[in-house]
């Protein structure tokens, strides 16, 4: 396990790695909502695609050279919210020669009961099944689903907030709770490598298109870095910000727009998390990071009940 490096005084804080042998990591920022299918063991991270002037950037850096390796050319990905949702359900995958294989299938969480002792904990992610107490109904319309059958997710950054409740009813102002700690930057690990006779390769396709997206071998010294992030448009972020960073005028709002995804009982009341201002690679110091947002970590996406 490999914990936080520090960064120098004033510099973005360096994201956490969970697996020193990992050949790949993939980070997730933005409008995102996590589930586990234990059953299946399969990581699903839900795209919010019709929040307001948001895209899906998705990027490949080969960390030994920093080399972009997708997307390369114009055309290859198109993070609009409409192609992305008619693409749909996505599949990130090791292909150990028997293509998308369940019985390959082996994606876990992180230690999700150590919130309190282990930074890296999966339990770091806010999870709304959780806090209400039963099971969430998600409007999957309103998803793009990307599926992640192997790999172990956790949280790679952390920030202090403030948790406070907002009742339904109109023009309420928020009642603070208490201070949490609380995920900004969820990630996943994957540690296979071809070996001998046997390679092996992470796969990105789409269940709606014949060729995947990318194919790249799982080797030793080579370690890929992957974003999936679902962000602000240019035009509706901050003036300061350039692709791929991240800014919103208003944290709060942005949180709140993870309750577009399921209803609330009559009577329940809304959680914000109001992150404290920092540096971050998806913030600001005047617009603090998203927080991530989690479900179900028994029945996925559209199976609630943990």
């Amino acid at each position: 396990m490999m914990s936080d490096e520090q960064a120098p005084p004033g510099q973005d804080p360096i994201p956490a790695t969970l697996l020193p042998d990992r050949r790949a990591t993939i980070q997730f920022d933005g409008l995102i909502f996590g589930a586990y299918d234990e059953k299946k063991s399969i990581f699903q991270a839900g795209v919010h695609t019709q929040a307001e002037k948001h895209h899906v950037v998705l990027e490949v850096v080969r960390k030994e050279d920093n080399a972009t390796l997708f997307p390369v050319n114009d055309g290859d990905w198109d993070g609009s919210h409409a192609t992305v949702r008619a693409l749909a359900p996505f599949w990130m995958y090791v292909d150990s020669g028997n293509g998308l294989d369940p019985t390959e299938f082996d994606a876990t969480l992180h230690n999700l009961d150590g919130r309190k002792d282990d930074p890296l904990s999966f339990g770091k992610v806010f999870n709304f099944e959780e806090r209400y107490n039963r099971a969430l109904q998600l409007n999957l319309e309103l998803l793009a689903v990307f599926n992640f059958p192997n790999g172990t997710s956790y949280s790679a950054l952390n920030t202090d907030a403030q948790l406070g409740e907002l009742s339904q009813r109109p023009g309420a102002a928020v009642k603070p709770l208490n201070d949490i700690n609380v995920s900004t930057l969820g990630a996943i690990d994957i540690e296979h490598v071809g070996g001998g006779e046997t390679e092996k390769y992470l796969v990105f396709a789409s269940s709606k298109r014949e060729q995947p997206f990318f194919r790249l071998p799982l080797v030793e010294g080579t370690t890929y870095e992957i974003k999936l992030l679902n962000i602000p448009d240019v035009d509706h972020a901050h003036p300061a910000a350039t692709p791929p960073t991240h800014v919103h005028a208003s944290p709060e709002q942005h949180f709140l727009q993870y309750y577009e995804l399921f209803p609330l009982k009559p009577g329940e009341d809304k959680f914000v998390v109001q992150p404290a201002a920092s540096m971050t690679s998806f913030g600001s110091t005047d617009s603090p990071p998203c927080i991530g947002g989690a479900g179900s970590t028994k029945g996925g996406l559209s199976g609630g009940g943990g």
